[in-house]
């Protein structure tokens, strides 16, 4: 295992752009964000000849947790066929969250944004437990594996829908997701209610509002330029994914529901960002909750903001705990 761990902590290095990686160090605290963990799994997979899928460092912080995760798992040779990977893990933190059905835990199952990777909710679930077992979903069509990225929303919904109540077949959960991810999740919301296990809430988080979206806009969300910096194959990779959700977004009609849901917005807000998308929102779900929390459309999902974000989610997801 040994071996195994200095190639980790050698690719994390060159990749976080610092001149050492301890065993025990933490991904994110050393920097690492969600297109940086695409890389290092692309990378490391690589130098392994296998397929590492992108939501392993949801679940292993370390070098060190990362080497067991990959030992302790089948190995899957490039190019051998196999069933894609499901797209759901439960983060693990450093205060552990029991799982979905724990008593007097309900979970929250977050869909991915544009970019298809769960990574960016990390700060998140950490502030989160261990009160609130967190979910992340990752996109099919980012990893090697050849499944394809999903165009249609509906279709997405009922794909995670279906892994959820694998995951929690029993007891209360919540669903959301941050921009493109809330969307989804109110779609999910909406399907789980048609089969009669629908969730205590829906959250959405800074979510566009879908007729807002414009071509020029969603070309933009699909190309941002840290995207155009990664490595070929991958960077192909996550643009069509990235390419496929917009499109998904742009062809999305949201459909009215009554459930509970909570909208959460941005306090921070660029001139180029629609203004007010909550007001969409307002026409299919009359009985929103709106409410801001620190920072931008990303980087309330960040530390230090992502603390207030989620003592504001206690209130909703565990409001006896404020008693």
């Amino acid at each position: 295992m040994n071996t195994l761990i200095r190639q980790i902590t050698a690719l994390w290095a060159e990749a976080l752009g610092v001149a050492d990686v301890a065993p025990d160090d933490d991904f994110t605290e050393l920097g690492g964000d969600s297109l940086l963990a695409l890389e290092v799994s692309e990378n490391l997979g690589n130098a392994l000849e296998q397929v590492l899928a992108p939501e392993l460092l949801l679940n292993s912080r370390t070098p060190r947790g990362l080497a067991e995760k990959i030992l302790s798992t089948p190995p899957q040779r490039v190019g051998s066929q196999a069933d894609p990977a499901p797209s759901l893990t439960l983060f693990v933190t450093r205060r552990p969250s029991p799982p979905a059905g724990a008593a007097g835990r309900t979970p929250l199952f977050l869909v991915h944004p544009v970019g298809g990777s769960a990574l960016v909710y990390r700060d998140l679930a950490e502030a989160l437990a261990p009160d609130v077992p967190v979910y992340g979903f990752t996109a099919p069509g980012l990893s090697v594996t050849g499944d394809e990225p999903l165009t249609d929303l509906t279709v997405m919904a009922l794909m995670y829908a279906e892994e959820l109540l694998a995951a929690c077949p029993s007891g209360q959960f919540w669903v959301g997701g941050s921009s493109y991810g809330g969307v989804v999740a109110h779609e999910m919301a909406r399907l789980l209610e048609l089969r009669h296990r629908p969730p205590e809430g829906a959250l959405l988080l800074d979510s566009p509002w879908p007729p807002q979206v414009g071509r020029e806009e969603a070309s933009v969300i699909a190309q941002a330029e840290q995207v155009r910096t990664l490595p070929n194959p991958l960077r192909d990779r996550v643009l069509r994914a990235r390419l496929a959700h917009v499109t998904a977004l742009r062809a999305y009609t949201p459909v009215p529901r009554s459930g509970r849901t909570v909208y959460i917005s941005a306090a921070e807000r660029t001139e180029e960002e629609p203004k007010a998308p909550e007001e969409g929102w307002l026409s299919v779900i009359p009985n929103l909750v709106i409410e801001t929390s620190p920072g931008g459309h990303e980087s309330m999902l960040a530390e230090p903001h992502a603390s207030v974000l989620a003592h504001r989610l206690i209130r909703h997801l565990r409001p006896e705990k404020l008693h």
